[in-house]
């Protein structure tokens, strides 16, 4: 995953985010990506899209599969 150019993160269940790559970092233009493991992932989405990523989170717990976010 590490030598991936892709953004790729990784979420708990509970919206935490417990993984993060380079090319993730560089996607949102995180200086110290690694400072966001243990943060929710809401706070990287705009102020507009907030509501929209909590209720994707909602989504996903319940098993449902989400692309393209």
């Amino acid at each position: 995953m590490e030598s991936s150019n892709d953004g790729i993160g990784i979420i708990s269940l509970d919206g935490i985010v417990t993984g993060w790559t380079k090319g993730a970092g560089a996607k949102f233009m995180v200086i110290r990506p690694k400072k966001l493991i243990g943060k929710p992932v809401s706070i990287l989405a705009p102020s507009d899209l907030r509501m929209k990523t909590i209720s994707i989170d909602e989504r996903v717990k319940k098993g449902e599969k989400i692309s393209n976010f």
